[in-house]
């Protein structure tokens, strides 16, 4: 027996259908619950019930058919599921993911629309993509964190069917509707400031992934900007991180600075590489290099001295990510990014 103190039994029974179909159980074609049962269930009588099954009939979710029962037909827009896909199982990007989580909340839950998490194994993905396709139905939504939005797993979601979004840009040529940061824009700031301050030698250490479009975006924002001012580029300028962490971008950094001092400020992409950088810097006597560190800031913050600061949002990506959902309306946006300056420097 379930309360109907409030809502009409007609929208209980309705809810309740809802429920079984977002659960995963049904696919599209699957027979479904039958009235006689489910009148019995929820102690409701047949005719408020066979009404609820009328109303999602008229919505294209089930369909009857004479002398079979009644059967999973999809589900309208209103009400189908919304799936995050991530690839992080080891929680490294922990912070990062539950800010894209929140951002499609922040856009969504008065919807009422339901979001799930999807963790997909990068060694297995194929795995972790069919276990999702058996428990959805097309028309149904994935955001793709920036981390899974490869190829492979995009064209498998979209030739099934399935709606896909990005947060952060697909790393390939593609019409992938994507909600991204604007690279070029903001490595440009941050190298216009330090260029303002009268640097003539800065350093961009970034992490190292040669085939990232976002990282190809920074890299060439920021020697256009040096160009641009009259600056030639020097090649020592660009330091690759290839694992993008605090104790590697340490140890990256002390064994730079004992081949090259030759620089003034630094941009550094990432909060643990930029404390990496900026405690090598102070053990090398250097503490007067300019840092500004180059970030989501839904990821940590520098907080050991005072800084200027380039920052970007995970959490300012996804609600506008949740918004176009929202909207029905899938395109594609760059986000920009936020100098915070220090008043100290």
């Amino acid at each position: 027996m379930i309360n109907t103190a409030v809502t009409s039994k007609r929208d209980i029974v309705r809810r309740h259908l809802l429920e079984e179909l977002e659960s995963g159980k049904y696919r599209v074609g699957d027979a479904f619950l039958t009235e006689n049962n489910l009148s019995r269930e929820l102690g409701i009588c047949k005719n408020t019930v066979r009404e609820a099954f009328s109303s999602l009939v008229s919505d294209g979710i089930l369909v009857r058919r004479r002398g079979a029962g009644t059967f999973v037909h999809g589900l309208p827009s209103g009400d189908r599921r919304i799936t995050l896909f991530t690839s992080d199982p080891r929680g490294r990007f922990e912070p990062f993911t539950a800010a894209i989580l929140a951002g499609l909340h922040a856009a969504l839950d008065d919807t009422g629309r339901r979001i799930d998490q999807v963790t997909i194994d990068p060694g297995m993905p194929k795995e972790g993509i069919d276990a999702y396709l058996a428990k959805s139905v097309p028309g149904d939504t994935v955001v793709v964190g920036g981390f899974v939005a490869d190829r492979d797993t995009v064209d498998t979601l979209r030739r099934n069917g399935r709606q896909v979004i990005a947060i952060g840009m697909p790393d390939y040529d593609s019409d992938v509707p994507y909600v991204h940061t604007d690279h070029v824009g903001g490595i440009r700031m941050a190298a216009e400031y330090l260029l303002g301050k009268g640097h003539r030698s800065i350093l961009l250490v970034d992490r190292g992934n040669s085939h990232a479009i976002s990282y190809q975006d920074r890299r060439n924002s920021f020697i256009d900007t040096l160009v641009a001012h009259g600056v030639s580029p020097d090649a020592r300028w660009l330091v690759d991180l290839f694992t993008p962490d605090y104790r590697n971008a340490l140890e990256s950094a002390r064994r730079m600075l004992q081949r090259y001092r030759e620089f003034t400020a630094v941009i550094v992409y990432g909060v643990d590489c930029a404390l990496g950088f900026q405690d090598a810097l102070t053990e090398a006597g250097l503490a007067e290099v300019e840092l500004v560190p180059y970030y989501c800031n839904n990821c940590g913050g520098v907080s050991t001295v005072k800084l200027t600061t380039a920052e970007w949002s995970a959490f300012e990506m996804a609600q506008e990510a949740g918004n176009m959902i929202r909207s029905g309306k899938l395109e594609r946006k760059l986000l920009p990014v936020t100098l915070y300056k220090s008043e100290t420097k």
